[in-house]
């Protein structure tokens, strides 16, 4: 699994954090949602980023039911 990273900027009040775009998928349902975490360092190595993706994905998965569910309410209309 890669982690879909975008380029850094600075966080406003914060000039020494950075901010990254990680490209989640659901397995179960493949709801894909992509989550903004902020990192005290840039670059962030790829081991790293790997492992931020893989608890992302793990957590999005739990939490199938909850987005599922708003995905079957919007496709009704």
């Amino acid at each position: 699994m890669t982690a879909n990273i975008s380029k850094g900027r600075p966080v406003s009040d914060s000039p020494s954090g950075h901010l990254a775009r990680v490209g989640v998928v659901c397995p179960r349902c493949h709801f894909q949602q992509f989550m903004d975490i902020e990192l005290d360092r840039w670059p962030l190595e790829a081991p790293a980023a790997t492992e931020i993706h893989k608890h992302l994905t793990e957590w999005i998965e739990s939490h199938c039911p909850d987005h599922a569910s708003w995905i079957a309410a919007v496709s009704k209309n």
